[in-house]
């Protein structure tokens, strides 16, 4: 049984640093926090920076109270609204005024976005999966002894010919870079349904044996 004494400084080092690696950035101290009552100073800055910014005019209207409308619980009713916002700064004001869901009842931030909207993440993130895809599968293939130019074109082949996996995701791929496109809009509701029914049919098996043969 290890003995209760204090840590010495380098226990104490490695404990901060397991502490680290498991994701904890938050110290816990000796009387709880009613995380309710706090602000986020970061909201409370641009807000008093913005308002020594305006003119007195819109200082002025900003004073004047703003009625909320009674949102209800309609999925249809927040998706209308939120087709309406025509930059991410409205949509942001619109998610933060719409009470129709019960999780703001506990909230006390709105978490919406972070980063540059025009960011290039997509075109990013493309180009690492497939650099890190493709050369796996060449890797697998030099353990199976597939090496060289066949297996190169054997995997562009299979890529963008046959299957072409490739090849059939391209459109899909090619809709995010579309104004105004969200993966939400998208109704994939049938998909799901061929999958169940397929499922309890048992045919799903049978196709993924086919195409291994």
């Amino acid at each position: 049984m290890a003995q209760d004494r204090p840590l010495n400084p380098a226990e104490l080092v490695s404990v901060l640093e397991w502490y680290r690696a498991a994701g904890v950035d938050v110290a816990v101290g000796e009387e709880p926090v009613n995380r309710f009552a706090q602000r986020p100073p970061a909201r409370a800055a641009e807000a008093t920076i913005s308002r020594d910014a305006a003119p007195e005019s819109a200082q002025r209207d900003e004073a004047a109270p703003v009625a909320t409308p009674a949102f209800a619980t309609d999925p249809g009713e927040a998706r209308s609204l939120a087709a309406t916002a025509q930059s991410l700064v409205e949509l942001e004001a619109i998610v933060g005024a719409y009470d129709g869901c019960g999780l703001k009842l506990r909230a006390t931030q709105l978490c919406f976005a972070d980063g540059n909207p025009q960011a290039q993440i997509m075109l990013i993130a493309t180009r690492n999966f497939t650099l890190d895809r493709t050369l796996g599968a060449i890797e697998l293939l030099r353990q199976d002894g597939i090496t060289g130019l066949k297996a190169w074109l054997g995997l562009l082949n299979y890529m963008w010919v046959r299957p072409g996996m490739m090849r059939r995701i391209f459109r899909a791929w090619a809709a995010y870079f579309m104004p105004g496109f969200h993966p939400w809009n998208e109704d994939d509701r049938h998909l799901i349904k061929r999958y169940e029914a397929e499922t309890e049919l048992g045919t799903e098996s049978g196709k993924k044996v086919r195409r291994a043969a």
